[in-house]
């Protein structure tokens, strides 16, 4: 019979056997739920612990003695004679920059090496273009061997942009005796109108800057 006050007691036995039934399937789920966070834990461990162990491996050292170290770079300049700037690049430390292609110089100059090596870079550096002349190997004149005609020294190789300086000589021999004539020190020579007669004519070259060395011609005919 049912209390005016309350439940009857079957009531309240039914009410508890579902708490207690409610009870035991939550107590399963989260079981469960902590024994797959549990694997998933596991699993994540020991997939670390390979890649620690294949790291080891590869170096000798142990997961704790594996540290990762910054790239040091340092700046490389690559600078021509007079300090222009040919390029300017960033090398890793124990690194070789790369130069640029072979500069250019005018006036007899050839490119010969960069004055400093550069195939391990260990701090900031200017490396620099370093030349060297072009030797004259012969000289030659051209023109006619008579008085008021144009004699032209020219040296070998001839080269754009190259200095000499130059010394006509006079002779009355073909084999020495030679003198120098007064003024005449041009790459081209007039003769005179008097005293040359039945003499001799030769020339002196002496490279500067990019040309370099002396060397004389032969003599020219007699003048006429």
């Amino acid at each position: 019979m049912r209390n005016k006050k309350g439940f009857t007691l079957i009531e309240i036995v039914i009410v508890i056997a579902i708490i207690v039934i409610l009870t035991a399937a939550v107590s399963i789920s989260v079981a469960l739920y902590l024994g797959k966070a549990k694997t998933a834990a596991g699993d994540i461990e020991s997939h670390q612990s390979m890649n620690d162990a294949a790291s080891a491996s590869a170096d000798g050292s142990s997961p704790s003695e594996i540290t990762v170290t910054p790239a040091v770079t340092f700046m490389v300049t690559f600078a021509d004679w007079d300090g222009t700037v040919l390029k300017t690049t960033s090398v890793n430390s124990g690194s070789a920059a790369t130069p640029p292609s072979d500069p250019t110089r005018t006036g007899g100059y050839k490119f010969s090496k960069w004055d400093v090596p550069f195939s391990n870079v260990t701090g900031a550096m200017t490396v620099t273009a370093v030349y060297a002349t072009t030797p004259i190997t012969n000289v030659s004149i051209s023109g006619t061997a008579t008085r008021n005609y144009d004699l032209v020294a020219n040296p070998t190789p001839s080269l754009a942009g190259t200095s000499a300086t130059y010394q006509w000589q006079i002779s009355s021999s073909s084999s020495g005796g030679w003198s120098n004539i007064t003024g005449a020190t041009s790459k081209t020579y007039t003769i005179g109108n008097d005293g040359f007669e039945k003499k001799y004519i030769r020339v002196i070259i002496t490279g500067t800057g990019g040309y370099s060395g002396t060397t004389t011609s032969s003599a020219t005919g007699k003048i006429n």
